[in-house]
């Protein structure tokens, strides 16, 4: 096919000998102007030849296969992938007059391909102008030598944006290359200055981390950055190093810094692509959920430098300058070639396996160095860096006034574009413009801009370069809110400037913040892991979070109050006085979520809204001074509630999860729940969810069924729907959350408040038939011996029969050998030490809570010694109830109250706070928790 594309280069030039022949004479005349650069002018007639190259492949080969398949058919030749007869012939006959008889058939086409090449002739004649121009510059400022050869320029893989432009390298003799980039670099001096008269970091003492730059107002030339490779000695060094600028980046907000975009010269770093440093916005709202999102857009988790799964790409493909040094393997659906060099050519859409390693840093043996262990070093360049534009943020801030610059903003994701122009080549799309618009048609008006008359103008820009055959792009001036393309200029868009938005961030710039940063750079850390277990089939990697990794070594069997810190400090609360103020947590994300970071809308019982127990728990042990912070948080729920309840709704019908989960929350200590018996009684008469207890009817059930008040018809409606289901489809485990035992937790407690005896009875000799192995797999809350000791505990309190659980209990206090320990709610050492506490509760044997007690002890030295995990293997970020810290933290302050004497309420047992105080409680004194039932 290289004939192919060589034929139709030869065939395009011969069309259009005219203008490339004026060009060819323009080039020659600019260059014989300047007398620094020796044999400029064949390079440039040579790059003229590989943009027309470039473009003429990618614009024209899907009409080179459509119409040698008519000539195939005119011949009367059949599709022969044996045969390359036709094909052979049809190529020898490929010259300008075909082409021009393309052109006459194919208007688009013809238009896209005078646009490229007309484009392109412009663009080798203005490089030549500004190198011609600029020759003695760049030799003044060492960039070249005098005289140098100019050996070739050479297009680079960028996008071809603004009439067809592409950067450039030039080479000069046998090492020297200096890039021509066609858009301003102003933003790259300014960032130049920031780092080497403002931060003045030890680190970068003779240069600062971005190429050196000449910026000449729509164009520049930059220093060509050679990678190379460092020692097993040096990797700390570069992460740290690696760190110090991310968190300037970040700062200053920052985006698309991945590892492309970064190139490191020994332990160095180089950011040589800044257009999009600086960005526009939108005010927000001083809500709370307003805010939480901007500590997520305002943060490192917007710059690529920590890894993400984005939207635009699978999945399972992380993007990040810091990355898994393994290779990922993923799916795409591309058009490729078929039988390429035969009479069955064609085009078809296929799923291909691309491998991608992604990671900047490269060991002499060309190998890519694991960043696991490099984490804390990554965090100590990263707080010192921050705290070091705390420091200086004002100067930062006078020189962003200082300067013109020009920046990028991102409409929509570049491959979107992509699939888009790739649609309109199809011949049958090129007849006329009209059959493009259909194509176009399944693009909608950007989201990005919210005005929508803005957005439909921005939208008609899109349109206007894709049918140019050229990739849409849109700049903004530093100062200025309107958007820019070519000759477009918008109305006024954003309500901030990119210097306005950087500077309001720089200045609303806290220790807070940074905290939050350090959080979400764990996040980032556990995707490498995650897929670190994934390539190597070793389910526990190690290298834990040094956040968390730190807090936890400062906590104690008696004093959890360095993670209750944590916790607080990680709290994000809206300005105004404490009566209106409000609190939340951004969780992170857990499971196959196909994007990172964008947790505030996991607020289930199950995520962050189960931290109200938290904060509960703390105002009732603290008293004042944990009130504001509940009452904030109540607050906050409340909104995010309002805010997200569409979100919700649409997920299952769920205790743990979802609206109902939420009014659980917030009514524990109230005698009814009345939406939740409505939405109990629509998930009974739906089918019931098989592999999960708690979604569906079964769930709201149980809980139901422990408030004074519910409806008594309501609770008899929901027995013998909740019967029905599950003897047509029994669980297959034995489990709490996914088995059987759930099913029987829930019957017992509706017979229970339907005062039938004789089913509890029965209910209760079935459930001390269960029995779960002694080991460690099998000791969890919803998945083994600490569920059953919490059912089994419960059923004899209610029945008033004696039973000794000490030895059940034994079962639940085993730890895994070796292993990181899971610390969640759920599956791990919390949700024991919740259901060891019911069980005390319920018998008032003192046994169980020393028991309690040296479990936990030893539960938190495995965790020091050994790792840990919350909830999901691997995972260690997360501050959700029942997978995260927060449910940790919570379970611990419990014990310390019960050690204390105090008997609140347990969440873990998913009751009323009526229901344990008054059927589960062993001694009724509490006077105080009675109140606030």
């Amino acid at each position: 096919m290289q004939l192919v594309a060589e034929k139709l280069v030869d065939a395009v030039a011969n069309y259009f000998s005219d203008e490339l022949k004026k060009t060819t004479s323009e080039i020659k005349k600019t260059l014989s102007s300047q007398n620094q650069i020796e044999s400029a002018e064949g390079a440039a007639a040579e790059c003229l030849r590989s943009l027309l190259h470039y473009h003429t492949w990618r614009l024209c080969h899907k009409t080179f296969v459509y119409e040698f398949h008519v000539y195939r058919q005119e011949q009367g030749y059949p599709v022969d992938p044996a045969s390359s007869k036709v094909f052979d012939e049809y190529v020898s006959k490929l010259d300008e007059t075909v082409v021009g008889d393309w052109f006459e058939k194919y208007q688009c086409l013809k238009q896209m391909v005078t646009n490229a090449v007309r484009n392109s002739c412009d663009f080798v004649e203005e490089v030549c102008h500004h190198l011609s121009q600029d020759a003695a510059l760049l030799v003044s400022r060492g960039f070249i030598k005098p005289h140098d050869t100019l050996k070739a320029i050479i297009p680079l893989d960028s996008d071809p944006h603004n009439g067809s432009r592409v950067n450039l390298s030039l080479e000069f003799g046998t090492t020297t290359k200096v890039l021509y980039k066609a858009r301003s670099l102003a933003i790259d001096e300014v960032m130049i200055e920031v780092f080497s008269d403002i931060l003045k970091f030890e680190e970068f003492t003779d240069h600062a981390p971005i190429p050196q730059t000449i910026h000449r107002g729509g164009y520049g030339w930059q220093e060509f950055i050679h990678h190379s490779s460092i020692t097993d000695r040096e990797i700390a060094q570069a992460y740290y190093n690696l760190g110090l600028c991310a968190a300037v980046f970040s700062c200053l907000g920052a985006t698309d810094l991945h590892d492309e975009n970064i190139i490191f010269q020994g332990v160095f770093p180089y950011f040589v692509d800044l257009e999009t440093t600086l960005q526009p916005s939108y005010k927000r709202t001083q809500t709370l959920p307003d805010l939480m999102e901007e500590r997520i857009t305002c943060s490192i988790a917007n710059t690529s430098v920590i890894p993400a799964k984005q939207l635009t790409l699978p999945h399972e493909v992380l993007i990040g300058a810091i990355n898994t040094p393994y290779a990922q393997e993923t799916n795409e659906m591309v058009f490729a070639l078929k039988h390429p060099g035969t009479d069955a050519i064609d085009l078809a859409k296929e799923k291909i396996t691309v491998t991608r390693t992604t990671v900047p840093i490269t060991l002499t043996d060309n190998q890519a160095p694991d960043p696991l262990p490099y984490q804390r070093d990554f965090l100590e360049g990263y707080s010192l860096g921050y705290k070091k534009v705390l420091e200086v943020r004002q100067s930062i801030c006078e020189k962003l006034v200082e300067k013109e610059c020009s920046l990028r903003v991102v409409i929509r994701p570049t491959v979107q574009y992509y699939f888009l122009l790739d649609a309109c080549l199809f011949p049958e799309n090129l007849k006329d413009e009209q059959a493009i618009d259909r194509v176009l048609g399944y693009l909608k008006p950007p989201k990005f801009v919210r005005d929508p008359q803005l957005a439909l103008t921005t939208f008609e820009e899109e349109k206007k370069s894709l049918k140019a055959g050229d990739i849409p792009h849109f700049s903004i001036h530093l100062d200025d809110t309107r958007l820019r393309s070519v000759g477009y200029v918008s109305e006024e868009i954003f309500d901030l400037s990119p210097a306005q938005q950087a500077i309001k961030r720089l200045q609303g710039l806290t220790e807070e913040n940074l905290l939050q940063d350090q959080r979400l750079i764990a996040e980032g850390f556990s995707e490498i892991r995650l897929h670190a277990s994934k390539h190597t089939k070793v389910q526990d990697i190690q290298h834990m979070s040094p956040l968390f990794t730190d807090v936890l070594d400062q906590v104690t069997p008696e004093d959890p109050s360095a993670l209750i810190d944590l916790l607080t400090d990680l709290a994000v609360t809206t300005p105004g006085p404490g009566t209106v103020s409000e609190t939340g947590w951004i969780g992170g994300v857990y499971g196959d979520i196909p994007i990172s970071y964008d947790s505030i809308a996991l607020i289930s019982l199950h995520d962050t809204g189960g931290i109200l127990f938290l904060t509960h728990h703390l105002e009732g042990y603290e008293g004042s001074r944990y009130s504001e912070l509940y009452q904030q948080s109540v607050r906050g729920i409340e909104r995010l509630r309002n805010s997200f309840s569409s979100h919700l709704a649409t997920g299952p019908k769920s205790i743990i999860s979802g609206l109902s989960s939420l009014e659980f929350v917030r009514n524990t200590h109230s005698p009814r729940m009345k939406e939740v018996e409505e939405a109990a009684l629509n998930a009974a008469a739906e089918p019931a969810s098989v592999g999960d207890v708690f979604i569906g009817a079964t769930g709201m059930g149980a809980v139901l069924a422990t408030f004074p008040e519910t409806s008594p018809q309501v609770l008899s409606q929901l027995r013998a729907s909740i019967q029905a289901q599950h003897e047509v489809d029994p669980l297959p485990s034995q489990g709490i959350a996914h088995g059987v035992l759930g099913t029987l937790w829930t019957q017992f407690r509706l017979a229970a408040a339907l005062d039938d005896r004789d089913t509890c009875l029965t209910l209760f000799e079935q459930t001390k038939q269960f029995e779960f192995p002694a080991t460690a797999n099998s000791t969890g809350w919803c998945n083994g011996n600490a569920g059953l000791l919490m059912v089994l505990a419960e059923m004899a309190k209610v029945l008033r029969l004696p039973l000794d659980f000490y030895d059940l209990a034994k079962k639940t206090t085993l730890l895994p050998p070796e292993r990181p320990l899971d610390l969640s709610v759920c599956h791990g050492a919390a949700g024991i030490l919740q259901s060891l506490l019911v069980a005390y509760k319920s018998t008032g044997d003192i046994r169980l809570l020393e028991m309690a007690n040296g479990y936990w002890a030893d539960a938190l030295k495995h965790a020091q010694t050994k790792g840990f995990y919350t909830g999901e293997k691997n995972r260690d970020y997360l501050l959700g109830y029942f997978l995260g810290w927060s449910g940790v933290a919570d379970s611990a302050l419990l014990l310390k109250m019960y050690n204390e004497g105090k008997t609140p309420w347990i969440p873990l047992n998913l009751s009323s706070a009526h229901y344990q105080n008054h059927l589960l409680k062993t001694n009724f004194t509490n006077e105080e928790h009675m109140q606030q039932a």
